[in-house]
């Protein structure tokens, strides 16, 4: 495998994230860099410290701290040999469009926030305040009615234009799944088309719940499955009655693309997928087999994320960005 020269497409750097590496990631390290790691797997693949160690192509780069106080972990970086048109990313001046991604790791970076030092988005010091913020007056402008049924906030209710032919509706599930949420608090909301905050929740899609312990953005947690099957067996142990979750995984192995949908468990104990953004409910089996294996951790495992959601605030600040009062019906 030839190292040299290679500038990830998306960060536009030529740091190389080993397999090792990305497995001692966390969860929220994974999401900040799956861009960057999806399009490094495109491109020369996900290599072992092994084959990194092994090539002649690669510099390791110990850790060390800059001047502003950032301190850079040990990592892989290729080789370059100064000559920009031998770069595997480089596009001649006459190509058109352009390379994929866009952002590079700087902006990527200051755009990311800190959840284990950053200041808390809410005030959650009281009692009183976080129920205030469970439960505000109205949001995104809609004043809050009466608790709706699994039901009534369900089926196409949350995104009725999906399948309307304007493909912004086709890319909002993350912002679908939190206006179902607000929809059972007695939200009369649905969702806006895709935009630039709908965007940045595809690569954070918790940022919306926030813990009303810390005042942060919720911290998702990781399933792994070695089976499809297993999947189904590890949401039905992790789900427990009268909780909702939002649910994320792949639904391409090769591809950065991740979906979001709703996952609740009823008081008899039956396990309901509900994907918010298309308005389809699915059996928990049937819902499995969309789920892709991992090739960027050079295993055969499905990786799931999931974020309990009804025990936590709604940002009202992206609540206003991604939905709108219902007006379709």
């Amino acid at each position: 495998m030839k190292y040299k020269n290679y500038i990830n497409n998306h960060t536009k750097d030529n740091r190389i994230y080993s397999s090792k590496e990305i497995a001692d990631m966390s969860v929220r390290e994974v999401f900040k860099k799956k861009d960057a790691i999806m399009s490094q797997h495109s491109q020369i693949g996900i290599s072992s410290e092994k084959e990194l160690q092994a090539s002649d192509n690669v510099v390791y780069v110990k850790a060390y701290t800059r001047e502003d106080g950032t301190e850079v972990k040990t990592h892989w970086r290729s080789l370059p040999d100064g000559i920009e048109s031998n770069n595997l990313s480089f596009r001649s001046p006459q190509s058109s469009g352009t390379p994929t991604g866009g952002a590079s790791e700087v902006d990527v970076n200051s755009a990311y926030k800190d959840y284990t030092t950053g200041e808390p988005i809410v005030d959650v010091s009281t009692p009183e305040k976080v129920q205030k913020l469970m439960y505000p007056d109205e949001i995104a402008g809609v004043k809050r009615g009466k608790e709706m049924t699994l039901e009534q906030a369900s089926g196409k209710s949350v995104n009725p234009n999906y399948g309307s032919g304007d493909e912004r509706f086709e890319k909002v599930c993350q912002s679908s799944v939190a206006c179902w949420e607000a929809r059972i608090r007695g939200y009369d909301l649905e969702v806006l088309p895709y935009n630039e905050v709908s965007a940045e929740l595809a690569s954070n899609p918790w940022d919306v719940f926030v813990d009303p312990k810390t005042g942060k953005s919720s911290v998702p947690t990781l399933h792994s499955g070695y089976t499809q099957e297993e999947c189904a067996e590890i949401l039905n142990e992790h789900i427990k009655p009268g909780e909702r979750y939002m649910v994320v995984y792949s639904p391409n192995e090769s591809s950065r693309e991740t979906h979001a949908v709703c996952s609740y468990k009823t008081d008899n104990g039956d396990l309901h997928i509900y994907d918010a953004m298309t308005g389809e409910e699915y059996k928990p089996e049937e819902f499995v087999k969309k789920i892709k294996p991992s090739t960027v951790f050079n295993s055969q495992y499905y990786p799931m994320f999931s974020v309990r959601i009804d025990d936590k605030i709604l940002d009202n600040k992206i609540m206003q960005k991604i939905t709108k009062p219902k007006t379709s019906t």
